[in-house]
């Protein structure tokens, strides 16, 4: 596919960008008010069209964007690349708002192309073996989750006037990474019946940079914290299963801070015996020493950035454009947040 991408001088930009270009598709143009790090990260991509004006790069002969700008900019973006006829990736969240959701998907439908937002957390390694191990019943019917994924940026937002903490961003830690947590929280639960969601001003006098939410149904529970106060990049997944438990602690991305990886523990109920717990490590250097049963994919993107990017690319060489699955868990995180964040 010829690809554009929106907001192409930003950080995660450069990074959806390299796991771009480790495929077959190829970058044609991209679009920002400067290049100057897009230019040092990608000497090899001098020669591709660049625009100030996104309005611009969508007449071009695309056939995916890649919208990568900051969240108040997506509104105005995502209904123009669609009505352009190009396939659309947006770093998450796609929206707030269970309305607006529903929009964007009527109208990639009707103009039929592919619509997806990029939750890369969901591609790890240690999440997938996790989740591979929920779906072959191991753990049996599951009534409690844990979720923390945490960082210590709000320091530097600050310091470095961050778009994240802009008053036009559309919030804070639960935007940045709590979102990451309910597009997991789909993979256990498909509807809430009742829950909250407490925000903390810590640091930061406009933007919640730490909270915690609780989503509840008849059989399962889900805690989810996300915090921009940890003292170092952090996180954990537990899951209790009727049969079994499993918590991932880590990503393998951590060993680049020197931190281990992602671990996985998981172990079957057995009484009167004890837990034979069973352990695997992810690491930089090394792929897996998972067991047999659980799947050992792994990237060259510590950010698991390419394996996203192949989800999107397979759905549109299938011609998917219904991507069912996809709008049912962005509807889920619009409901959670137009009801409990807003």
């Amino acid at each position: 596919m010829k690809i554009g991408v929106l907001g192409a001088n930003g950080n995660f930009a450069l990074k959806r960008i390299k796991a771009i270009a480790s495929g077959p598709d190829k970058i044609m143009a991209v679009c920002d008010q400067g290049f100057d790090r897009f230019e040092k990260s990608f000497p090899n991509l001098a020669s591709v069209k660049k625009f100030t004006d996104y309005e611009e790069l969508l007449k071009e002969d695309l056939e995916a964007v890649v919208v990568s700008v900051p969240d108040w900019l997506k509104k105005q973006i995502i209904p123009l690349a669609i009505k352009a006829g190009k396939h659309v990736l947006v770093e998450k969240p796609l929206s707030l708002t269970v309305q607006e959701t529903k929009d964007y998907f009527s109208l990639a439908r009707k103009n039929k192309v592919c619509l997806y937002a990029g939750y890369n957390l969901r591609y790890f390694p240690e999440v997938q073996a996790l989740l591979h191990l929920i779906r072959q019943g191991h753990l049996g019917p599951i009534h409690f989750v844990r979720m923390f994924y945490g960082h210590g940026g709000i320091h530097s937002f600050l310091q470095n006037e961050n778009w994240r903490i802009s008053s036009e961003s559309w919030g804070g830690a639960f935007i940045d990474m709590g979102t990451h947590l309910l597009n997991l929280a789909h993979e256990f639960m498909d509807h809430f019946e009742s829950g909250f969601l407490d925000k903390q001003y810590i640091f930061s006098p406009n933007m919640e940079d730490h909270c915690t939410a609780i989503l509840k149904n008849s059989q399962l529970t889900i805690e989810l914290t996300a915090s921009w106060t940890s003292w170092k990049s952090n996180f954990h997944l537990e899951v209790y299963g009727k049969e079994g438990v499993a918590e991932v602690e880590g990503l393998v991305k951590y060993a680049k801070y020197g931190q281990p990886g992602g671990f996985l523990r998981w172990g079957k109920k057995n009484p009167p015996h004890p837990f034979a717990l069973k352990e695997s490590l992810w690491s930089i250097s090394q792929q897996t020493r998972a067991d047999a049963e659980i799947p050992s994919t792994f990237s060259v993107d510590v950010e698991f950035l390419d394996e996203d990017w192949q989800t999107f690319s397979r759905a549109v060489q299938e011609k998917n454009f219904n991507t069912e699955a996809e709008e049912k868990m962005n509807l889920f995180v619009a409901e959670v947040m137009e009801k409990y964040y807003l």
